[in-house]
């Protein structure tokens, strides 16, 4: 659920997803979430225990500031005005060129960048804690 809040009578809310846990099948088409690309947040995120043991073996998902009109599957829904292919739709994998130089980081969060394990997945600025330098990261530096 996304914004809710309590009447007198009954909850309401803004938006809400129900994803079915005990299936792969993506979400119809078209269809979002609390994330805009329509996919489940949990499976994007790092965990403590992923942190602890060193290594993150799945993808991450990220935002950025403007999307294109568009999504790839496993995403289900665009959200954007924007047409131009410049801007990468939703659902979209990055990874971080072969030849890019990561002596300078530490830590694990490069990891599934570094293998095309990053996944688009919500329009708007990042707001959280800088993570190994990762502004320092140029937009030459990716390929998808």
């Amino acid at each position: 659920m996304n914004d809710a809040w309590a009447t007198p009578v009954e909850w309401s809310a803004q938006s809400g997803a129900v994803f079915d846990l005990t299936s792969n099948a993506l979400r119809p088409e078209g269809w979002t979430s609390a994330d805009a690309a329509g996919l489940p947040i949990f499976p994007g995120l790092v965990r403590y225990d992923e942190v602890a043991s060193g290594h993150i073996d799945h993808a991450l998902r990220f935002t950025l500031s403007r999307t294109q009109r568009a999504y790839l599957h496993p995403a289900t829904h665009w959200a954007s005005s924007y047409t131009d292919a410049n801007y990468s739709p939703m659902g979209l994998r990055f990874r971080l060129r072969a030849d890019f130089d990561v002596s300078s980081y530490t830590g694990q969060a490069l990891a599934p960048i570094l293998t095309g394990n990053a996944m688009r997945a919500l329009n708007g600025k990042p707001r959280r804690k800088k993570i190994e330098n990762r502004q320092s990261v140029k937009g030459s530096a990716w390929q998808w």
